[in-house]
């Protein structure tokens, strides 16, 4: 177990975590209490229950990400990230001659010189960093194209003839792929994780810096307790329109909502499947996956693994630590949307899948959130749908049935309440204004705003 006594962030992440729900639920509720006095009988109940219901419940969503996106800036315009007591940037250890990282690549069906770029690009960088001798590389394939997999062999033999890696650069591929990414890694760990004591994960597009693997392998061993430390992977390289406004977006609006999130998890972090550093023994033992009763959508396999693999982690007494202030850890996005669609759809599936695990024992509170929260990044789209549906029976019941002898089929009297206003107002603040946060931040950083163009690009392109 990682627990050993009491946690110094504990106490201080429930203060947090109380004063953020209380920042999301009272004005959630005040604001739905506002929209009944509007809509106060003019709608029957059968509309006008479900009607505040979502819009309390999009309000409190709204709110989350604005209260992340002030703290967020607040700590980043005071010029230090958030390091509680505990942290593990506080508490760096020299890696004992013996330790031994595992950096694993699972890939299926990939563009291999593309994977063998990213590789070589990270092993020259820690063989530049002089901390090559305590990391490994293992090319896990998952790949059932013939054609691909005898290419990834090739590929894979001329890099290791290229970098003299051979014995320091690995290749397996499973005859059966079971369980996809999540069963690749656990294979591994299983049949060689006990030869490790850490494990990097990376997917097929990531490359690191190698100062940067040596400075997470130098947290864990100053941080027994820690079982994951997960880096902000920044998105990189890609050329097609798509792609460009999405790196873009990650580059202005994701240091403050990472900070945010930062200050709000301190140990009850979150692990996105890559680009993290794990301790391989509490992973193999306590994170294996269930398997959901029912059938899919909603049963069978969980398609998004890495929430999961985090509550797991943290339920069995261990750290997750989410460390933004690593530099160095990059990702490629989809190229189009297409492929964004794709991903999105398991995604969407695999959290939606995470709401039937919110009941289960001994899951810690922030996990939990962490649950509903990204399942809310799937049911926001379709809720604010609903909201505008329901708004708009609304206003033909209304019409259909208010006996003021108006002529026209909408009753206008409603504009001689300044509440409406108000609320419309506050949720566009509230949806907005880390937008220009973002763009202050930037704004606050010499010499930052050009690398977006300049300020007149930069506004334009939000």
């Amino acid at each position: 177990m990682g627990r050993s006594g009491a946690r110094p962030w504990e106490a201080i992440g429930r203060y947090r975590r109380y004063w953020l729900s209380a920042f999301i639920i009272l004005p959630a509720c005040s604001a739905g209490l506002m929209l009944a006095q509007v809509l106060a009988d003019r709608l029957p109940l059968w509309l006008e229950i479900p009607t505040l219901t979502i819009f309390a419940l999009l309000f409190a969503w709204i709110s989350a990400g604005f209260w992340t996106a002030l703290v967020g800036l607040i700590l980043l315009m005071r010029g230090r990230t958030d390091t509680a007591p505990g942290s593990p940037e506080l508490r760096l250890a020299e890696p004992r001659p013996q330790s031994r990282v595992a950096i694993v690549m699972p890939i299926y069906n990939e563009e291999v010189e593309r994977v063998a770029a990213g590789l070589q690009a990270t092993y020259k960088s820690l063989q530049h960093a002089g901390a090559l001798a305590h990391f490994e590389f293992f090319l896990l394939s998952d790949t059932r194209d013939p054609a691909i997999w005898l290419r990834e062999e090739l590929v894979w033999s001329a890099l290791c003839q290229s970098l003299d890696a051979f014995g320091r650069i690995h290749y397996r591929r499973r005859p059966i792929n079971n369980k996809a990414k999540s069963g690749n890694v656990a294979d591994f760990c299983r049949r060689w994780g006990k030869n490790y004591e850490y494990m990097v994960v990376l997917d097929a597009d990531s490359v690191m810096n190698g100062e940067t693997l040596y400075r997470m392998l130098e947290m864990m061993e100053g941080n027994p307790q820690v079982g994951i430390i997960q880096t902000q992977p920044l998105a990189v390289n890609r050329e097609t329109l798509y792609a460009r406004l999405q790196q873009f977006a990650q580059h202005l609006y994701g240091p403050i909502f990472s900070a945010g999130l930062r200050f709000w998890q301190l140990g009850d972090g979150h692990y996105i499947g890559h680009n993290a550093i794990l301790r391989t023994v509490p992973f193999t033992q306590y994170c294996a996956l269930p398997v959901l009763p029912g059938r899919a959508p909603l049963g069978g396999p969980l398609l998004s693994h890495d929430f999961v693999e985090a509550a797991l982690m943290a339920k069995s007494g261990w750290e997750v630590w989410f460390v933004p202030s690593l530099s160095g850890s990059y990702e490629e996005v989809p190229p189009t949307l297409i492929d964004d669609l794709k991903r999105d759809r398991r995604w969407a599936q695999g959290n939606l899948q995470h709401l039937r695990l919110l009941a289960g024992e001994g899951l810690r509170p922030a996990h939990r959130f962490l649950f509903i929260n990204g399942a809310m990044s799937f049911l926001a789209a379709p809720l604010w749908g609903i909201f505008l549906i329901l708004g708009a029976l609304g206003s033909l019941h209304w019409a259909n049935t208010a006996n003021n002898g108006s002529t026209t089929l909408f009753d206008w009297s409603w504009l001689a309440d300044p509440m409406p206003f108000w609320l419309f107002g506050v949720t566009i603040i509230l949806l907005l204004s880390p937008k220009f946060m973002a763009v202050l931040w930037v704004m606050h950083q010499r010499g930052q705003k050009e690398h977006f163009g300049g300020l007149f690009n930069l506004l334009a392109s939000m």
